[in-house]
């Protein structure tokens, strides 16, 4: 048993050391097990595989595999080329760089992982079989699982597992080696040849009356866990047109990446009626009501020079909440941008105005009685008094559509970073004045506030001042320079055109000099940018301060100064291996997409 970063796992060992029969049955589908557990044991060295056994272009295994799939599918998981990433990431700079950061170490020489690594390499030798041939004989091209919940009833459930092996015959003793394992511990009663029609295969009899069912054929392996699915997977195998599920993974534009997850919630029978059983069902209700809209999720990896992950949303917008239809369809707003410095060391960037927002959240809870909505009623009862009642929802519709927030390098090096937010206002200049106003006297209380409960309970005192001048007159700055870390002086701006708030007023002076001249987007960001980070700008912030800013930050957060800086020096120790990452959101049509980078310190290239 072990724990890394409060996450339990468990192990089962027999007194011989032996693994209980539960490991190979732990999983439904015991194949679909085998595949990631190869890369709980990274110290197997990846050789080429025997130049004589059978090879299909990538792309003859691709459309093999995913014609099998029937397009009624509700989730498919399709992976390829593991070998040939695994053999990358191998002979990469990673490979050796991550070992030796921190963070590896720490990993590596945990309880948790040596457990994975004992339980991994007991069940290897069970199989009779070794990381390196499950990677490069059995794995193959490539690799597909898909299920179908069927109408409801668990024993409707259908799935089929498919796998290109490079070597066949390795397959064939892995699959004679787990047969023989689940008859000895009595999980399969008889193994029986079946043919049915033009088809033969073999069942698997198990207790209960429960029978699956597996094949392989012309260099492919098939399982399902229903006889009649492994026949129309071998009826659609005999087909020539185009496959379905090649065709989709192709116009999603992640036919070429490492895994990808699909989802199509139409093909859940019944997800409109599980409101009737659920505890909360309007809840429900108001989730089904996007998920019936949308015709897939897809989630994709893809590992070359980076870790790219996408998310991508195909919906029917017509079929959205009016909300979300609007915000589906909004263009983006790539002159935004220059809200944030460019020299910004991370921020997010969205697009909506305040109610916008609401209405998108509200769609998300459960109404209340009378048909209250929690999210809008609750903020309103809570700035309403602030700002007046009678403005408020001038604000709604006011505040927005652009809201950016940004941490960008402090202005002296022995500062603090400073972080800036900045909201945009629109509609008329008559209500851009008024709202600005509120917002204001707001915000001058809140400061007000705080000064003073600070002042209450501390002998150094925070006091009120102007923002410098070039900055908007509606606003206010808190200073304090004995209890106050150097770069820090909260303070607020307030215009017709921009609410500001941040950490020091330089924000503010930078944010005056953008605003006349725009100037370039922020470092490692584009168009499409809606979230970004410099790791490495960061992490070398920490570690030159890594003495001194605990001492500084302790006694303005009120925490022990020890425990603070084993917080920082977890922080450190997490961005050592990453360089920087980016997030993209993309609208094409009916298809949302959001693009995950993570870029590692260490190059993912192999080294010549």
């Amino acid at each position: 048993m072990g724990n890394i970063g409060g996450l339990e796992l468990r192990f089962g060992y027999t007194q011989a050391g032996r693994p209980p029969a539960s490991v190979l049955r732990r999983h439904r589908w015991v194949w679909c097990g085998l595949m990631p557990v190869s890369l709980l044991v990274g110290t197997v060295p990846v050789s080429s595989a025997d130049p004589e056994s059978p090879r299909a272009t990538p792309a003859e295994a691709r459309d093999k595999l995913l014609r099998c799939v029937s397009s009624q599918a509700a989730v498919v998981v399709y992976a390829q080329h593991w070998h040939l990433h695994w053999e990358q990431i191998r002979r990469s700079p990673f490979a050796t760089g991550f070992p030796r950061s921190a963070l590896g170490q720490r990993c590596l020489q945990s309880d948790s992982w040596q457990a994975v690594q004992q339980t991994a390499a007991t069940v290897f030798k069970e199989l009779q079989l070794t990381p390196e041939e499950l990677l490069t004989e059995i794995i193959g091209e490539g690799v597909v699982f898909a299920y179908s919940p069927g109408s409801g009833s668990p024993k409707a459930e259908t799935s089929l597992l498919a796998v290109v092996p490079r070597r066949p015959a390795t397959l064939q003793a892995l699959v004679q080696r787990i047969n023989e394992l689940q008859l000895r511990a009595g999980e399969v009663l008889e193994l029986q040849p079946h043919r049915s029609g033009a088809h033969t295969y073999t069942l698997r009899k198990k207790p209960g009356g429960v029978v699956d069912s597996y094949v392989i054929q012309d260099g492919l392996f098939l399982y399902s866990n229903s006889p009649q699915e492994l026949e129309s997977a071998l009826d659609r195998l005999s087909r020539s047109d185009p496959p379905v599920w090649t065709e989709r993974l192709q116009r999603w534009g992640v036919a070429g990446d490492a895994l990808v997850v699909a989802i199509q919630p139409q093909q859940w029978a019944g997800a409109a009626g599980l409101a009737e059983a659920a505890a909360n069902p309007p809840l429900l209700r108001h989730w089904a009501r996007l998920w019936s809209a949308l015709q897939a999720v897809v989630l994709s990896l893809q590992v070359s020079e980076t870790v790219d992950v996408r998310l991508i949303l195909e919906a029917a917008p017509a079929r959205l909440p009016p909300a979300w239809r609007n915000g589906w369809m909004a263009p983006a707003v790539p002159s935004a941008r220059w809200l944030a410095a460019p020299d910004a060391w991370a921020g997010v960037h969205v697009t909506g105005s305040l109610g916008d927002w609401l209405d998108r959240l509200d769609i998300l809870l459960p109404p209340e009685e009378h048909g209250q909505r929690p999210l809008s009623e609750g903020l309103e009862q809570f700035l309403g008094p602030l700002v007046g009642r009678d403005r408020y929802p001038l604000i709604r519709q006011v505040l927005g559509p652009t809201w950016s927030v940004w941490l960008e390098p402090p202005a002296q090096a022995d500062e603090l970073p400073a972080v800036g937010a900045a909201v945009s206002l629109q509609g008329t200049p008559e209500q851009r004045r008024t709202v600005a106003q509120a917002l204001a006297q707001a915000l001058t209380f809140a400061w007000h506030a705080l000064r003073v409960h600070y002042n209450a309970s501390h002998q150094d005192q925070i006091t009120w001042q102007q923002p410098p001048v070039g900055t908007p007159e509606l606003g206010g700055m808190l200073v304090n320079p004995r209890g106050f870390p150097p770069g820090l002086a909260p303070c607020f701006a307030c215009s017709d055109e921009y609410l500001l708030v941040a950490t020091h007023p330089v924000v503010f002076q930078r944010f005056e000099q953008r605003r006349q001249v725009p100037t370039r987007l922020p470092k490692g960001t584009g168009p499409d940018t809606i979230a970004w980070l410099d790791v490495r700008s960061l992490y070398d912030y920490l570690q030159r301060h890594k003495t001194h800013l605990p001492r500084r930050l302790a006694p303005l957060l009120e925490l022990e100064e020890a425990r603070l800086q084993t917080n920082l020096k977890l922080l450190t120790e997490l961005l050592e291996p990453v360089e920087a990452v980016r997030l993209d959101c993309t609208r094409k049509e009916n298809v949302l997409s959001f693009h995950l980078r993570c870029r590692p310190r260490w190059s993912l290239r192999p080294v010549p």
